[in-house]
């Protein structure tokens, strides 16, 4: 499995049987003794030490790793030093992984051990720096080892939103150095004691107000350590390159393009970095609203080259094709969510959007241009007067937040609106939307959509033609960037289907190419392709 020999099984003769039983028996001893110390809220040197035997002998136990945490935080270790115990637990925790590297106790207490680290390290960003370069390195080699291991991959991503809060927090330091200000200060815990479990999240540093921009400098405090530093002799202004490059924060996009690309070059088969290398591609849904500037990692076509390797190399690995797939035909992720249509049925508004959404705040509609009207979305279900007996989804209550495609718009104050034989249509509304940052952890945003146009009227007998409610099946018309990449990927497919007729996975790229390529266009040229497409 995974490209793993399994290894054959020898039946241990009967010295050695006899010597496990004795291991059991003394582990089992030791087990119960820890479990009666733990409940006894004994925290001192010697349970920590018992700890320790019993874990080297089995890892496997998430209790005695609860117990080692709760030791750590008392305070009560004769060795004062919180930063030299949490090394040593480092040491012992790579033991462990060398035992056994897929439990989730021994990742989970690394991962805590490292946080705790990482808060001991405070404003001292080069020692941060440090411990998390440490943590990385660990992780390659264990993924070179299996770049399966999921629970590594978590791991590393943790480690890698670690190292951009150091980054952060470097940023600041420097800016507030630059204004004239004070050192962040460093973390203050009492001697021998680990840092509270509450750690600070992402999301709190993120929301933290940033230090202010120093002064821009006049033109004769620029020109003045010019002066200076040419008079310096050149061994010293050596050093202080050399220490300014040191100080400068990782490119941590690099690392991680350099650490997939690696794994995919070993072993094509990698969804994980496929995977890391999509996020990569993709900003995080509240910049993406803001219009920030975003430096694309990755050139699209030189990716594709890259990805014709991999699938002559094996053409029949799935992992390799998603990846195809998502550069393709998903656009690397760049559709975003609109209003597909809106309907008019029984003196109501519903709004349809391209995917499930929840919305925030007021809704805005106006009926032909008229004036605006206020109002809230509901979202299209079972109605509160329905049996249970009928019901086919369990009732939710209403304060959880509800994620659907179509959604009821309700005036404020019951106000009534006009919509007989409505021409135009227009909503504004805002969204929630949830992504993921290159570390894996989520990220959250809002965005505002609108839509105007001519709503499907389902209360008129004469029927339109065409409905409105195509836009919610029919993909828009791609770019010129965009088609151009379609039409060469789909004349590599066909060139692929001559040597390997039978390939099921692209069979399937050329069907997703095509209908991609003609879409927008005449419904003949569409219906042309697709026909095309299953005749094959």
């Amino acid at each position: 499995m995974h490209g793993r020999v399994k290894k054959d099984i020898v039946e241990p003769s009967a010295e050695e049987k006899e010597k496990q039983r004795q291991q059991v028996r003394t582990a089992q001893a030791l087990f119960g003794k820890l479990l009666e110390q733990r409940q006894a809220c004994a925290y001192n040197q010697q349970t920590f030490d018992m700890t320790s035997k019993a874990l080297q002998f089995h890892p496997e136990f998430p209790t005695l790793w609860s117990f080692r945490r709760e030791i750590l935080q008392s305070g009560k270790l004769a060795d004062g030093n919180a930063k030299s115990v949490l090394q040593d637990e480092m040491k012992l925790l790579e033991k462990a992984l060398r035992k056994s590297m897929k439990v989730y106790s021994i990742w989970f207490h690394r991962k805590w051990v490292v946080e705790k680290l990482f808060e001991l390290c405070g404003a001292e960003v080069q020692e941060a720096r440090q411990v998390l370069d440490t943590e990385l390195g660990l992780c390659g080699r264990l993924l070179e080892y299996d770049e399966r291991n999921f629970h590594c991959w978590n791991h590393r991503a943790h480690v890698m939103g670690l190292m951009r809060r150091a980054a952060a927090r470097g940023e600041a330091t420097r800016r507030a150095e630059a204004a004239g200000g004070e050192r962040l200060p460093e973390s203050s815990a009492p001697d021998g004691a680990v840092p509270p479990a509450e750690a600070k999240s992402e999301e709190n540093v993120s929301d933290e107000a940033p230090a202010e921009k120093a002064a821009p400098p006049s033109a004769e405090a620029a020109e003045a350590p010019a002066a200076v530093e040419a008079e310096k002799p050149a061994a010293e202004v050596t050093a202080c390159t050399k220490d300014e490059a040191a100080a400068r924060p990782p490119d941590l996009v690099d690392i991680d393009l350099k650490l997939s690309k690696d794994l995919v070059n070993r072993n094509f088969s990698n969804y994980s970095a496929w995977h890391l290398r999509a996020l990569l591609q993709q900003p995080p849904p509240q910049e993406a609203a803001e219009g920030a500037a975003f430096v694309d990692p990755v050139d699209v076509e030189a990716e594709l080259e890259w990805v014709q390797q991999g699938i002559y190399t094996e053409p029949n690995d799935q992992s390799v094709w998603l990846y195809h797939h998502w550069l393709t035909t998903l656009g690397r992720g760049a559709e975003q969510i609109r209003i597909t249509h809106c309907a008019v049925l029984g003196g109501e508004v519903f709004v349809f959007f391209s995917q499930q959404v929840s919305p925030r705040g007021e809704a805005v509609v106006r009926v032909q241009g008229g004036a605006p009207v206020a109002g809230s979305f509901v979202a299209l279900g079972p109605d509160a007067g329905v049996s249970v007996v009928h019901r086919r989804t369990r009732p939710l209550p209403a304060s959880r937040r509800r994620w659907m495609h179509s959604w009821r718009f309700v005036p404020n104050g019951g106000q009534a609106m006009s919509l007989a034989s409505v021409v135009e249509l227009s909503v504004e509304a805002t969204i929630e939307e949830v992504g993921s940052h290159p570390d894996s952890s989520p990220a959250y945003g809002t965005r505002s959509v609108t839509f105007l146009g001519r709503p499907a009227c389902c209360d008129e007998d004469a029927q339109q033609a065409p409905s409105p409610a195509l836009a919610a099946i029919l993909a828009a018309k791609p770019g010129e960037d965009r088609m151009a990449i379609l039409e060469g990927e789909l004349q590599r497919v066909e060139e692929l289907l001559e040597i390997e007729p039978d390939c099921r996975w692209a069979l399937l790229a050329r069907g997703r190419l095509a209908t991609a390529v003609v879409a927008g266009s005449s419904a003949e040229r569409q219906e042309a392709a697709e026909r095309k497409v299953a005749e094959g």
